[in-house]
């Protein structure tokens, strides 16, 4: 995992898909929503998966983004803490270490989480070089 750092993320208008996930079926999901909405919409971006929180059930509610101008949704310009992370540390329970890596790093330096945590792939998911960005929007 890639040092923790502050970054300004752009505003970005997207389109995207969601579905409510174990956390055995997302990785599937994102996979054939990345592909889907780049059939029907121009990439102007990586695609990133933003994650609303947990049902009673435990599973995820899974928003598969795509950026691009012809897009329904818009993130704000915001101020995220985030980090780099490859190959098995993107996996699933591995990945977890990035997310509270994230938290504890907020913590320290006095800032507040504010809204869902995003995974933007800088490498296609289910590619053996995986790489993607972990990132909070701040306070």
């Amino acid at each position: 995992m890639d040092d923790v750092r502050l970054r300004t993320g752009e505003a970005v208008r997207y389109a995207s898909r969601s579905k409510q996930l174990g956390a055995a079926a997302i990785d599937a999901y994102v996979q054939e929503s990345i592909t889907a909405l780049r059939r029907e919409f121009a990439a102007a971006g990586d695609p990133f998966t933003q994650y609303h929180g947990c049902s009673k059930a435990d599973e995820q509610i899974v928003e598969v983004c795509l950026p691009t101008d012809d897009g329904d949704n818009e993130l704000p310009e915001q101020q995220l803490i985030c980090t780099v992370v490859r190959g098995h540390e993107c996996d699933y329970p591995e990945i977890l270490a990035a997310y509270d890596a994230l938290a504890a790093h907020a913590k320290e330096i006095g800032r507040e989480l504010d809204g869902p945590p995003r995974e933007t792939y800088l490498v296609d998911p289910g590619n053996r070089t995986a790489q993607m960005e972990v990132a909070f929007p701040l306070l």
